[in-house]
C-alpha cells in the first residue's frame, strides 16, 4: 500500500509517454520525420493531460486516439479497415466514457475527409463509406459484453438525463477561450466548472497559424480543419451540444472532457504548417510568424484586461517571448539550417510544456506523499490486526480518514465511498440513517447511531482520537489507533416482517425515521428505540435572533465569541445523539459539557452527533460557537437510544440471521433458520437486478425492502441460501459481442476471397 503513489506516478508517466508515441506514429504515417517529436511532445504534455491527471483512466483512450484517426486515414487510402476497428474497439473497451467522445469525433472527422478530402469520394463508395461504417459498428458490437452491463448499472447514478436540459444557453464566454492557449492558463477552481483546457504548446500553435496562412496548404485542408475547430467551439459554447459530448449528463467537475480533440486538431494542423513552412521563403515566414505573434499579442492584451486570477502580466509577457523566440528560430533556420531549427524548436517546445506542467502541478491541491505514507503507517497495522483476528464477513469503519475511499485502499468492507457510478438511493439512505451524505459521496466519519451501526453490520470501529465518542467496548490499541468492537453488529442478512417492504425513507426527521424502520422489521416489538430528550429554551451568548428569520442567529459583537446554547436533563443513562438541521451551511464549533465535539455544518460533518452517555438526571449543555458571523438552525433534535428496547430488536433479528459459510466478490452461501415464521429475508446489500437469490437450490424472486435493500420471501424452517451476482445485460452483451465476432470473421473471409480474385485477375 505504501507504494501506491509511486505506482500511480509510474502509470501516469507511462501513459504520457505512450500518448507521445502514438501521436508520433500517426504523424510519421502522414510523412513526418524528426519534427514529429515537437508535436508529439505537445500531445503528451498538453494541458488536458496535465490538468486531468486525477483521472488517469481517461488517458488510456487519449493514447489510442491518434491510432483511431490513423485508421480513418488508412480507410481513405483503401488499406485494411481492421486497424481502425481494433483501435476504436479498445478505445471503447478501455474507457467507454471517453471512448464515446472518440466515436463522436470519429464521425465528424470521417465526414470532413469524405466531403473535403483532396479527392472527393462518391457517397456510395463501398471501399470507404462501407468499410468505415462496418468497422465502426463491429467495434461497438464487439464491446457490447462490457457496454450493456455498464449502461444498465449507470441507472440511478449521480446524474440522470433530462430532455429539458438540452437548451441552447451558453456555458461560457467565447471571448475568454484565447486565454486557455497560453502557458500557465490553469486554475484549480476551474476543474469544478470553468474553461476547456486547450494549451498544447505555443511552438505548435505558431505552426498551426502558419498552416492557415500558408498558400501552399490546400484550401480543403484548411476548411475541414477550421470547420472541426468551429464545431468544437460551438460545442463548448452551447449547453445542448456540450451535454451530447458528455453522454447527455452534465459533468460534475472536470468540464469539457472532450477538449483533447481540439488539441489534436491544433497539433495536426501545426505539423502540416511545419511541413509547409519548409517550402516558404524567409520573407514569407517572417510575415506569417509576425502575423501570428501580432494576433497573440492582441489576445494577451485583451485577456489581461479581463483580469483572470490565474494569469498575470508577467505570464503574458513570458508567453509572447516564447512565441517570438519560436518565430525567430523558424525564420533564421529556414532552408539551410532546418535540422538545427528543428532541434531548437523541440527544446523550446519541451521547455514551455514542462513549465506549464510545473504550474499546473503546483496549483492542483494534492496531499504531500509524506502525509499519505504517515497515514498508511499508522492505519494499516490496525486494519491488519482486525483482519487476522476475525476472518468472518463483517463491515468495519474509521472515525478518521485520508480519502472517502479508504475502504478500497486498505481492502476492508466499509460504508464510506466516493464514486461517480454510485447509486443516488444508496447515498440518500446513508444520509437518512444519520451519516454524512454529500450528494457525490457518502461517509461514515464520526458515525451515527448505535442502531444504524447495528443494522449495517459495522462490527469494528477504528479511532485515533481518545476524545472520540464510541459507544462500544475497547477491544485493543495498535499504535495510536483504538479498535472498538460493536457487540450489536447484525449479520449481512436476517429475517424480518413483510412490512419492511413498505417503509418510506422520505422523512427529514432521522430519529423518527429509524424508529419506523425498526418497527417495520419487527412489528411484534413495535416500540420506539429513540426517545426525545426535552430541551430547555435556547439560550444565546453574544448572539441575537435575526429579525428576518427567527431560525438565524447573528453575532452581536464580532470581537467576542458568540454561542447558541442548548440544555436538557438526561432522562436515562443510555447514549444520547443530536442532529442540527439548517438551510445554509455556516460552520460552528460544538462542545458538550465543555468537551469538544468538532466542527459542524462542515463539508465533512453534517450528520448525527454522538453526544455520549450521561447519568440519569445530569444536566447536559450543548454549545454551538459561531465560526461565521451568523448561523441558521431550523431544527435541533436530542434523542437517547433506549438500549433495553434496542436489545430486544437486536436479539430477535440476530437470532434468525444469515450464517455465511463461504463468500467471494460475486457469491455468498450459508444458511438461515426462520423459526418464527416471518415472511422476509433481508440482506443489507443494495438491491440490484443482478443479484440472484437461491433458497434450497431454487431461484427466488427479489424485491427492494427498507428503501434500498435486497429482500426475498422465505418460508418457515431452516434453509440453505446462496446469493450470486450476475451483471444485468451481461448475457445479452456477450451474445451481441459473439455475433459481432462472427460477422467480423465472415467479413475478413469475404475480403480475403475478394483480394485473391483481384490478384488472380490482375495476374
Amino acid at each position: 500500500i505504501t507504494n501506491v503513489p509511486y505506482v500511480v506516478l509510474g502509470l501516469y508517466a507511462t501513459k504520457l509517454g505512450l500518448c507521445g508515441l502514438t501521436f508520433s506514429l500517426f504523424l510519421r504515417s502522414r510523412g513526418a520525420g524528426r519534427e514529429s517529436l515537437i508535436f508529439s511532445t505537445g500531445y503528451a504534455l498538453m494541458s488536458y493531460n496535465m490538468a486531468y491527471q486525477l483521472d488517469i483512466m481517461w488517458l488510456d483512450v487519449i493514447v489510442l486516439f491518434p491510432l483511431v484517426i490513423w485508421g480513418i486515414h488508412r480507410i481513405f487510402e483503401r488499406k485494411s479497415p481492421f486497424f481502425y476497428l481494433t483501435a476504436l474497439f479498445f478505445s471503447i473497451l478501455f474507457n467507454y466514457y471517453i471512448g464515446y467522445m472518440v466515436c463522436i469525433f470519429s464521425v465528424l472527422y470521417f465526414l470532413s475527409l469524405f466531403f473535403l478530402g483532396e479527392k472527393r469520394k462518391k457517397f456510395w463508395d463501398p471501399g470507404i463509406l462501407g468499410n468505415y461504417l462496418t468497422a465502426s459498428f463491429l467495434a461497438g458490437g464487439l464491446a457490447m459484453a462490457m457496454l450493456l452491463p455498464v449502461l444498465r448499472s449507470l441507472k440511478g447514478g449521480k446524474s440522470s438525463f433530462d430532455l429539458s436540459a438540452l437548451t441552447m444557453r451558453q456555458t461560457l464566454h467565447l471571448q475568454n477561450l484565447p486565454v486557455k492557449l497560453f502557458i500557465g492558463s490553469f486554475d484549480y477552481d476551474q476543474i469544478s466548472g470553468g474553461l476547456p483546457n486547450l494549451y498544447c504548446g505555443l511552438v505548435c500553435l505558431l505552426f498551426a497559424g502558419i498552416f492557415f496562412l500558408c498558400r501552399s496548404v490546400s484550401w480543403r485542408k484548411k476548411l475541414r480543419t477550421g470547420l472541426l475547430l468551429v464545431i468544437l467551439c460551438v460545442s463548448f459554447y452551447f449547453n445542448a451540444f456540450n451535454l451530447i459530448w458528455h453522454g447527455f449528463n452534465p459533468p460534475i467537475w472536470f468540464p469539457y472532457r472532450y477538449s483533447f480533440t481540439f488539441c489534436f486538431l491544433v497539433l495536426s494542423a501545426g505539423w502540416e504548417g511545419f511541413r509547409a513552412a519548409k517550402t516558404c521563403s524567409r520573407k514569407q515566414l517572417t510575415v506569417m510568424a509576425g502575423f501570428v505573434l501580432l494576433l497573440m499579442t492582441a489576445a494577451a492584451v485583451w485577456m489581461n484586461a479581463r483580469k483572470f486570477v490565474f494569469m498575470s502580466e508577467i505570464q503574458y509577457v513570458g508567453n509572447l517571448l516564447v512565441l517570438f523566440a519560436a518565430g525567430v528560430i523558424t525564420v533564421l533556420c529556414a532552408k539551410k539550417r532546418q535540422r538545427l531549427g528543428t532541434l531548437l524548436l523541440l527544446l523550446l517546445c519541451a521547455g514551455e510544456l514542462c513549465a506549464n506542467g510545473v504550474v499546473i502541478f503546483g496549483r492542483i491541491r494534492l496531499r504531500d506523499n509524506a502525509v499519505y505514507q504517515e497515514f498508511v503507517r499508522r492505519t494499516e497495522p490496525a486494519v491488519q490486526y482486525v483482519k487476522e483476528l476475525d476472518d468472518s464477513f463483517y463491515r468495519m469503519e474509521k472515525m478518521f480518514f485520508l480519502t472517502r475511499n479508504d475502504p478500497m485502499l486498505f481492502d476492508y468492507r466499509g460504508l464510506s465511498h466516493y464514486s461517480s457510478t454510485e447509486k443516488q438511493a444508496v447515498k440518500h439512505f446513508m444520509g437518512q440513517m444519520g451519516f454524512r451524505n454529500r450528494g457525490i459521496w457518502a461517509q461514515y466519519n464520526r458515525g451515527s447511531t448505535c442502531a444504524a451501526d447495528s443494522l449495517l453490520g459495522v462490527k469494528y470501529i477504528l479511532s485515533e482520537d481518545e476524545n472520540d465518542v464510541v459507544p462500544y467496548p475497547l477491544l485493543d490499541t495498535v499504535g495510536d489507533i483504538r479498535i472498538y468492537r460493536n457487540p450489536y453488529a447484525l449479520p449481512l442478512g436476517f429475517c424480518t416482517d413483510e412490512a419492511v417492504l413498505h417503509w418510506d425513507m422520505e422523512d427529514p426527521h432521522m430519529f423518527e425515521l429509524q424508529n419506523r424502520l425498526w418497527a417495520s422489521m419487527c412489528p411484534e416489538i413495535g416500540q420506539d428505540i429513540f426517545v426525545e430528550e426535552e430541551a430547555d429554551p435556547v439560550r444565546l451568548k453574544n448572539a441575537a435572533q435575526s429579525e428576518d428569520n427567527p431560525c438565524t442567529y447573528v453575532t452581536v459583537d464580532p470581537d467576542k465569541r458568540a454561542y447558541v446554547i442548548y440544555t436538557f436533563t438526561a432522562s436515562s443513562d443510555d447514549p444520547v445523539f443530536a442532529y442540527f438541521d439548517t438551510d445554509e451551511m455556516r460552520r460552528v464549533q460544538v462542545s458538550v459539557n465543555g468537551e469538544d465535539r468538532g466542527v459542524y455544518f462542515h463539508v465533512d460533518q453534517y450528520d448525527i452527533i454522538r453526544l455520549g452517555s450521561f447519568e440519569k438526571g445530569q444536566k447536559v449543555k450543548v454549545k454551538l460557537r459561531l465560526l461565521k458571523d451568523y448561523v441558521n438552525i431550523t431544527n435541533a433534535w436530542f434523542y437517547h437510544q433506549d438500549m433495553d428496547v434496542f436489545e430486544q430488536y437486536f436479539a430477535r433479528l440476530n437470532d434468525e440471521g444469515f450464517e455465511i459459510e463461504a463468500y467471494s466478490d460475486a457469491r455468498l452461501a450459508g444458511s438461515v433458520d426462520n423459526h418464527s415464521g416471518t415472511q422476509r429475508l433481508l440482506f443489507t446489500i443494495p438491491y440490484e437486478e443482478g443479484w440472484q437469490v437461491f433458497l434450497d437450490g431454487k431461484r427466488a424472486d427479489t424485491e427492494a425492502g427498507a428503501g434500498i435493500f435486497l429482500t426475498t420471501q422465505i418460508p418457515e424452517g431452516s434453509h440453505r441460501v446462496e446469493l450470486r451476482y450476475v451483471p444485468p445485460g451481461l448475457k445479452e452483451g456477450l451474445a451481441l459481442s459473439a455475433g459481432s465476432l462472427v460477422l467480423l470473421l465472415v467479413w475478413i473471409f469475404v475480403r480475403k476471397r475478394a483480394r485473391k480474385r483481384f490478384l488472380k485477375n490482375v495476374s
